[in-house]
């Protein structure tokens, strides 16, 4: 439990900072740039999710995959920064876009590997009980129900927290939006 507790919180920040940085980037750029990195992200997280998502999964094992998403998202992250900061708006649009393509894809990603990542726990459970003497299917169907609630309530706890946190930070340091 303690391995999916500290994915589940380092998820959740690397999520919401993603978002904030989000939406003070496309506040901060142009309203054109800020709609067209919006998006981007969203239709490729939605392509991604029906494309690439699932082989990426399979071939990279759900850790590695998740590891890339965390990636994906840092890079935007970064792209965004750099973006706004830039004085060179040819530079910014192009940084912007290319972390947002990455973090598009990659977004999708993660949420395909947690299901594959609590689908195995799942499984290793039903193997530990393959004596017969147990209701296999509802001890799989507890324990991902179980892991799901778990993984919920520290994600969204932890995204809220964030959220406003670093929703705070740029009032905190007197940058207009």
């Amino acid at each position: 439990r303690d391995v999916y507790k500290e994915t589940a919180l380092i998820a959740s920040l690397n999520h919401a900072l993603n978002y904030v940085v989000n939406s003070f980037a496309t506040s901060v750029l142009s309203h054109k740039l800020g709609g067209i990195i919006l998006g981007l992200s969203w239709s490729l997280n939605a392509v991604s999710g029906l494309t690439v998502a699932t082989p990426i999964v399979l071939r990279l094992g759900f850790k590695n995959a998740m590891i890339l998403s965390l990636w994906g998202y840092t890079i935007q992250i970064a792209s965004l920064y750099w973006a706004v900061v830039t004085p060179d708006i040819n530079q910014a649009w192009a940084v912007a876009i290319g972390g947002s393509t990455i973090a598009g894809i990659t977004s999708a990603v993660w949420w395909t590997a947690q299901g594959v990542y609590f689908e195995e726990i799942c499984r290793a459970i039903d193997a530990v009980y393959q004596s017969g003497q147990f209701d296999k299917q509802s001890i799989v169907e507890s324990v991902r129900a179980d892991l799901s609630a778990h993984w919920t309530i520290i994600v969204q706890s932890a995204d809220i927290f964030d959220f406003l946190t670093l929703s705070a930070f740029p009032l905190a340091v007197g940058a207009p939006i």
